[in-house]
């Protein structure tokens, strides 16, 4: 409310214990360093390590917290502890109970027709998609171009590399029905317009120079029942089974948000 938009879209935090670097730039090289990121960025939390451990040092709740989960600190209560705290939550968002794991284990039954006719296109050397969207996570560590049109450096900017300007990290399919909008900067707001995205050869049709585009986005062919099954399948990557229990209440005394919800979400819970 009354804050700044950002630049980039939030990735999702499913299956981050298996990236080898973070943020879109992958400027980050565990999850303990990413989370100073936006705690803090002016843009985002717009804390300072000191003001923070003040902030925390002062409720008593925390403070008793801290104390259990890091016994052998001299001060429990630190900026690299609250670090440490995160990423230890995050490492335990694992997604891998979705349909698709269930058919990949045998059960023949888990996917529908549609989504296996999607599993195949996903898998073909007409998509290509299989080839930076790699199983078992559906990622893989790469810094790759598609082409989208931004004016945001990505790679080459993070890294003082203007040779990789426009490349950005691969990110996860896993839950991607569930984590619109798509792409660094949330441009394209369904998983229809991402697969009419690459269709077209990414942003070959949109201007974007070749140089920043990969040469495994090319346009390639496939009728509008097929690009279904293949948006079908992406949502057959959907396992939320590792989503924790929102607490009632927090140590500080501040209210607890609402948990967001997805409409037909509930379908592909194992």
């Amino acid at each position: 409310r009354g804050g700044t938009v950002l630049s980039r879209n939030a990735p999702t935090l499913y299956n981050v214990a298996f990236k080898e670097r973070l943020f879109w730039d992958r400027r980050a090289a565990s999850l303990e360093e990413q989370a100073f990121g936006p705690l803090f960025s002016s843009d985002e939390m717009a804390a300072d390590p000191h003001g923070l451990e003040t902030r925390l040092r002062a409720i008593p709740g925390y403070v008793e917290r801290f104390a259990r989960a890091f016994p052998e600190a001299a001060e429990p209560v630190s900026a690299g502890n609250v670090a440490r705290a995160l990423a230890a939550f995050e490492r335990t968002l694992v997604s891998r109970a979705s349909r698709y794991d269930r058919f990949a284990r045998g059960d023949r039954t888990a996917l529908s027709d549609s989504e296996r006719r999607g599993l195949t296109l996903f898998r073909s050397l007409n998509t290509r998609c299989f080839e930076c969207h790699r199983l078992p996570t559906f990622e893989a560590p790469l810094a790759m171009g598609i082409g989208v049109p931004s004016d945001d450096p990505g790679i080459g900017g993070a890294h003082q590399r203007p040779g990789q300007n426009g490349l950005f990290a691969v990110p996860t399919l896993r839950n991607v029905a569930l984590t619109a909008p798509y792409m660094h900067d949330g441009s394209l707001a369904t998983r229809e317009e991402v697969v009419d995205f690459y269709r077209q050869g990414g942003g070959r049709e949109l201007g974007v120079a070749p140089g920043r585009i990969h040469e495994h986005v090319r346009p390639f062919e496939i009728r509008d029942d097929e690009a279904a099954d293949l948006v079908a399948f992406l949502r057959a990557l959907t396992d939320e089974s590792a989503r924790p229990t929102v607490p009632e209440a927090v140590p500080s005394g501040l209210p607890v948000l609402a948990t967001r919800s997805f409409p037909n979400a509930e379908e592909n819970r194992p």
